[in-house]
C-alpha cells in the first residue's frame, strides 16, 4: 500500500511519523508544508502555498496513493472533496479534538494517540477511536541520577542543569557548551536516557511525557511559556504521571499511574499489520 503522510511541523507529529515509518511494511510518502529539523532530508513532497491544492492532486494521483494520514494538517482538509481514496485523521490528545472532527468531516477514520488509553484517566471523545502512541524504549543497565529534555537551548533552562550539575540533556538541537553537551532527540542516547535516569526532568513536550510514561518514569515538569502553562500542569497533575516543579526543587522517587489494558493497537496494527 502507498501512503501520503501530511505531517504537521510540530515536534510530536514529526516523531510520531517518524515512528510509525520505521515500523510499518507500507511504503510511505511524507508530506510537509516546510522544511524539517527533525526529518531531514526524508521529505518527498514540499508545498509552500496552502492554496496550491492541484500540486497535491497530481501528486497523489502520479504516485498512485492508496491512503493519506493525516496528523491534523490544515492543508489535507481541503483534499476530502478532491480526491475519492480514504483519508484517516492521526492526532494527539488535545483540546483541539472537537475542532479537528470538524475540519475532518468527511474522513474515514478519527484517530487520536493517547497515553490516557493505559491509565484509569482514559476519557473518550465522541467518534474518535483512542489508539496507543509510538514510544522509544530502551533495555540498557545504566543508570544516571537526572536527564533533562528541553524544547529548545533555553539560556535560562541551561542554567538550571548547569545549577544541578545534569550531563544528560536532551533537546531538537545539538549544541555543545562549555562542560555541557546538548544531544539531539532523535539520538540512540535519548533512547537510552529515558530508562536509565531515575529524574526526568521536562519541558511541555507530549512526546517526553509519552517516553517517559511508557518506560514507567515519574515526570518532573518544569513549567515553560505561559500560554501552555496551565495545560500542561493540569495534564500532568489529573493524569498523575508525575509532579510539577515549583521554585523550590523537590526531587523524590515516585511511581506513576500506569495501567497496561492490553488491547490498544498502534498506527500499523490499525491497518491490519
Amino acid at each position: 500500500m502507498n501512503i501520503l503522510y501530511f505531517c504537521n511541523n510540530s515536534l510530536d507529529s514529526e516523531i510520531q511519523c517518524s515512528r510509525f515509518k520505521k515500523i510499518t511494511k507500507h511504503n510511505v510518502k511524507i508530506a510537509s508544508y516546510n522544511f524539517s529539523n527533525f526529518f531531514k532530508n526524508d521529505i518527498n513532497l514540499y508545498y509552500f502555498s496552502k492554496n496550491n491544492i492541484s500540486i497535491l492532486v497530481d501528486y497523489i494521483k502520479n504516485n498512485n496513493i492508496d491512503l493519506i494520514i493525516s496528523d491534523a494538517e490544515s492543508v489535507s482538509k481541503k483534499l476530502q472533496d478532491k480526491i475519492k481514496i480514504p483519508i484517516w485523521v492521526y492526532a494527539k490528545h488535545s483540546t483541539d479534538l472537537f475542532h479537528i472532527s470538524k475540519m475532518f468531516n468527511k474522513a474515514d477514520k478519527l484517530l487520536t494517540y493517547s497515553l490516557f488509553v493505559d491509565t484509569d484517566k482514559a476519557y473518550r471523545m465522541k467518534n474518535y477511536t483512542y489508539i496507543r502512541p509510538y514510544f522509544a524504549n530502551s533495555f540498557s543497565s545504566a543508570k544516571n541520577e537526572f536527564a533533562f529534555y528541553l524544547l529548545n537551548n533555553n539560556k535560562q533552562k541551561i542554567n538550571f542543569v548547569k545549577h544541578l550539575n545534569i550531563s544528560n540533556v536532551f533537546s531538537l538541537y545539538h549544541e555543545d557548551l562549555q562542560n555541557l553537551s546538548i544531544k539531539k532527540i532523535d539520538s540512540d542516547d535519548y533512547i537510552s536516557s529515558i530508562t536509565d535516569s531515575i529524574y526526568n526532568i521536562v519541558e511541555q513536550n507530549f512526546t517526553f511525557y509519552i517516553d517517559c510514561f511508557y518506560n514507567k518514569k515519574f515526570i518532573y515538569y518544569l513549567p515553560g511559556y505561559i500560554k501552555d502553562m496551565y495545560v500542561y500542569t493540569n495534564f500532568i497533575t489529573r493524569s498523575k504521571i508525575g509532579k510539577v516543579l515549583s521554585d523550590r526543587v523537590d526531587f523524590t522517587e515516585s511511581t506513576i499511574n500506569f495501567i497496561d489494558f492490553g488491547c490498544h493497537n498502534q498506527l500499523h496494527e490499525i491497518l491490519g499489520e
